[in-house]
C-alpha cells in the first residue's frame, strides 16, 4: 500500500497549484525529498508542471540523451515518475486552488500535504487543522526516533 500526497506551491496571484503523489508520501519520504531538493522556486515549478506524480526523487527530469520511462526497466535514476509525462496519460494536470483551505479540501486520499510558500509545510491530512513546518532536523528527529 502507497502513502499517498498532494504537493503545492503559492503562485505570485497568492492562489495555488498542486499535484498527486502516489508513493512514500510519509514525511520521510516525501517530506525529506523537498526540504533537501526542492528549495528552488524554478525548480519546485517545474516539478508541479509535470502533473500528477507516481514517485518523487531528487530530479525533475533526466540529464540530456537518458532514457527514462514509467516501466521500472528503463527509469534513470533519481529521476521523479510522472504520469503524463512517462505514462502518456491525460487529465493528470495541477489543479488550482483558491486558498488554503481549498487545497486542504482536494481529496486524492492523500495522508500528508506539502505546501511551499518559501518555506514547506506539512499537514497529516487526518489533523488537517494543525500545520507544521517542515525541516530537516525534525525529520532527522523523527527518522530516529
Amino acid at each position: 500500500m502507497s502513502t499517498r500526497s498532494r504537493i503545492g506551491y503559492v503562485m505570485k496571484t497568492g492562489a495555488i497549484a498542486s499535484v498527486y503523489c502516489h508513493s512514500d508520501g510519509y514525511i520521510e519520504g516525501v517530506g525529506l525529498t523537498l526540504l533537501n531538493h526542492y528549495t528552488d522556486p524554478k525548480k519546485i515549478r517545474a516539478l508541479i508542471k509535470l502533473g500528477d506524480l507516481s514517485s518523487l526523487h531528487e530530479k525533475v527530469a533526466p540529464p540530456a540523451g537518458v532514457n527514462h520511462a514509467f516501466d521500472w526497466t528503463e527509469r534513470a535514476p533519481g529521476v521523479t515518475v510522472a504520469y503524463k509525462r512517462d505514462r502518456g496519460e491525460t487529465d493528470v494536470d495541477p489543479i488550482q486552488s483558491a486558498t488554503i483551505e481549498e487545497f486542504l479540501a482536494i481529496d486524492s486520499g492523500q495522508e500528508y500535504s506539502y505546501l511551499w510558500d518559501g518555506r514547506w509545510w506539512v499537514w497529516d491530512m487526518d489533523k488537517p487543522t494543525e500545520k507544521l513546518e517542515l525541516a530537516v532536523a525534525a525529520v532527522k528527529e523523527r527518522i530516529t526516533a
